[in-house]
């Protein structure tokens, strides 16, 4: 199994106890709740990571086991290789969401885009939600995974230290943007690091990303 996507299975599932209620016995939804007793459709709208689908078939399994019967369903809108910039230049949210609008969508965007410049991510991430809200659709921001510095498979040139700082400075960018917009925030990099350290106090050569 690929460590990586399993602790961020891990991380998506261990978030889901804060934002799924029961509508019995509950008088209202917490502040970001998501009421899944009532019929939603559900997206996940991100890059490969997204495309690969393991982590949001947990979410799938997570909401079969809990809510048996209920009326929910998820798709999977990954673009293998995709930036937050690029979904605006290809219209990506009229083309995959317009046409029937879900109830939730989980924007999980930036692996990629630390390639360009903060500023271009914060302000097509931005339009992107203001796209997606739109459609009246409820969007629930994701940070991007952490890139481990121990990982040598995949060499950047910049370097592996100086990829890891700036992957941590668009996952606090994401989070930024979700407080601003007051958005559910999913800070799968926080969760993944900690992660990361604890494996490395056991073995120094240990890696969430192996490959």
């Amino acid at each position: 199994m690929n460590l990586h996507f399993a602790c961020l299975r891990c991380a998506l599932v261990l978030t889901l106890s804060n934002i799924v209620v029961d509508v019995a016995g509950a008088d209202a939804l917490p502040p970001h709740g998501i009421d899944f007793d009532k019929q939603q459709d559900i997206a996940f709208f991100g890059d490969s990571i997204t495309h690969g689908g393991s982590y949001h078939q947990s979410f799938q399994l997570f909401l079969v086991t809990r809510y048996p019967g209920k009326d929910l369903w998820t798709h999977n809108h990954g673009h293998a290789g995709e930036r937050a910039a690029g979904v605006l230049k290809r219209k990506l949210v009229a083309i995959d969401f317009a046409p029937s609008p879900p109830d939730v969508v989980f924007v999980f965007f930036g692996a990629n885009d630390v390639r360009r410049g903060h500023d271009l991510y914060r302000r097509t991430m931005n339009e992107l939600i203001v796209q997606l809200q739109a459609l009246g659709t409820r969007v629930i921001a994701m940070s991007p995974t952490p890139y481990d510095s121990q990982h040598t498979h995949y060499p950047q040139p910049e370097g592996g230290e100086a990829r890891s700082i700036k992957v941590k400075e668009f996952a606090d960018i994401s989070r930024e943007i979700a407080k601003q917009r007051n958005l559910l925030f999913i800070d799968v990099y926080s969760t993944m690091e900690a992660v990361n350290r604890e494996g490395q106090k056991m073995d120094p050569k240990f890696s969430v990303i192996k490959d």
